[in-house]
């Protein structure tokens, strides 16, 4: 199986209903887990900023990602 890029597992991973809470946010601990496995997260240097990154791009996101201890 191909190695998607991390752009395009996180733009999948977003929009998948499995990663989506009952009030419809996004749930980024699954969205985090999916494109790691998706892109192959352990070749990816600086994984972690680089999906802050793309997750501060979304309207909002950032904020949510402080409350769900995702940011350190």
């Amino acid at each position: 199986m191909k190695t998607m890029t991390m752009q395009d597992a996180f733009d999948k991973a977003i929009v998948n209903k499995e990663n989506l809470n009952a009030d419809g946010s996004i749930n980024w601990n699954f969205v985090d887990a999916d494109v790691y496995m998706d892109a192959n997260g352990d070749n990816i240097e600086n994984y972690q900023d680089k999906f802050e990154t793309m997750a501060s791009e979304l309207s909002g996101v950032y904020s949510e990602f402080a409350e769900e201890g995702l940011l350190q």
